[in-house]
């Protein structure tokens, strides 16, 4: 059950994952005008940091679950903070 639960969350910051590389490609580092530049560059550091989560996961390894949960959080409070 265990494992499972890790692939389905893995898949899920996958398609995070797409997202923001979709955004890297289409617009660079600054994908959000509106956005301050700490902002963009956090987003756009998520491409990385969910790849990595997404593959800790997936290989079972318990720094992928720390890891997602750092980047839940901080996801989180940005997105708070931008909204």
């Amino acid at each position: 059950m265990v494992a499972l639960t890790m692939l389905y969350v893995a898949v899920l910051v996958l398609v995070g994952t797409a997202s923001h590389l979709a955004d890297l490609l289409r617009d660079g580092l600054h994908p959000y005008v509106w956005a301050p530049d700490w902002l963009n560059l956090y987003w756009s550091s998520l491409a990385v940091l969910d790849s990595a989560a997404a593959l800790l996961l997936l290989r079972g390894r318990r720094a992928g679950v720390d890891l997602m949960c750092v980047v839940t959080v901080t996801d989180l409070a940005a997105n708070w903070y931008a909204a």
